[in-house]
């Protein structure tokens, strides 16, 4: 899977989209959480985004090593 920079760009748009959801939703339905329980939602989809992107780029870059290479 080869991810170029459009693709991360994707996602991270993915992710302010599915943030901006949860704050509007707030806004106008009051989500009756408080607020460092609403700011450790909101650090934890970031840690989720970053690790779905190291994976993703990790992936898509790893070189094979032989053996005997130096």
């Amino acid at each position: 899977m080869y991810l170029s920079f459009c693709n991360y760009h994707r996602l991270l748009l993915y992710s302010i989209l599915v943030d901006d959801s949860i704050n509007i939703y707030d806004y106008y339905f009051t989500i009756p959480l408080e607020d460092h329980v609403m700011l450790e939602l909101h650090t934890s989809l970031i840690g989720i985004l970053v690790i779905v992107l190291l994976i993703n780029h990790v992936k898509s870059n790893k070189k094979s090593i032989s053996k005997d290479s130096r």
